[in-house]
């Protein structure tokens, strides 16, 4: 709940960094069980965040791509299948959704595979992509988009709606990124679950309550074993995004010695 690095916990409770990382991950993975469940509602601000592809954690043997050293460009710039696009919505009553969605660009198919996670949505507030008014139609919702002008300083739509609270929580996003030099792409989702969920009990309670709270939210979940933290997919293809390198497991040479195997 506070925001501790994975060492400052060790330290303080006085266990092994390797106990804390289970214990942590098992916590995460319980908040996005209970997060997943949660669908959004009536009206909704949506937008997509674009966060780095990160393989903290992969051994050298496993890494798809060349250690690219610090403070070199990547070789592609802006949006690319480099980029991990998490669609960020949060509705009227402050239900949240942070689902990462694929790699690249957003897109209608990106936004229909979270479908599943809104309910009875009356208005989609958005900016003008084309997406937005496919995906409102699909939800048979208004879709109130924003119109951008080089002259405009404040963003807003019609009916005066805007994405602030959209923008905010993206913005905070990247404030945590930078705080802990980033966190591995294969647990992110529970991860960004996991900050939703703070968030909530933060929202809800006084501070000397909310571990409690936290505790009394996930107290009931389904027994996590260490394997499954372990073997936790990655939520993205890595082959879309670094096959075109032919480097370490996707090199000619890997390939044809797990054939042979």
């Amino acid at each position: 709940m506070s925001g501790l690095t994975l060492k400052d916990e060790a330290y303080f409770m006085n266990i092994s960094i390797t106990t804390c990382f289970y214990m942590r991950h098992k916590l995460y993975k319980t908040a996005s069980q209970i997060i997943q469940e949660q669908k959004l509602s009536d009206e909704i601000e949506i937008d997509s965040q674009y966060l780095s592809i990160n393989l903290k954690g992969t051994k050298l043997e496993n890494m798809p791509k060349y250690s690219k050293k610090r403070g070199k460009q990547s070789a592609y710039r802006g949006i690319s299948h480099h980029k991990v696009c998490v669609t960020c919505a949060i509705d009227s009553q402050d239900n949240i959704m942070m689902n990462i969605v694929g790699l690249g660009s957003e897109s209608f198919e990106k936004y229909m595979s979270v479908i599943n996670r809104l309910d009875n949505v009356k208005k989609l507030i958005s900016d003008t992509k084309s997406c937005f008014k496919q995906f409102s139609n699909e939800l048979k919702a208004e879709n109130s988009y924003i119109k951008t002008s080089p002259t405009q300083k404040h963003y807003l739509t019609e009916d005066g709606n805007s994405l602030a609270s959209v923008n905010e929580l993206m913005s905070e996003i990247e404030n945590i990124i930078q705080r802990t030099h980033g966190f591995s792409t294969r647990y992110a989702q529970e991860y960004l679950d996991f900050i939703i969920l703070r968030k909530q009990i933060k929202y809800k309670y006084k501070r000397d309550e909310q571990a409690k709270k936290l505790f009394e939210k996930v107290k009931d979940s389904e027994f996590i074993k260490n394997a499954l933290v372990l073997n936790t997919t990655m939520p993205i293809s890595l082959k879309e995004a670094y096959y075109e390198y032919h480097y370490g497991i996707f090199s000619d040479a890997y390939l044809k010695k797990q054939q042979n195997s």
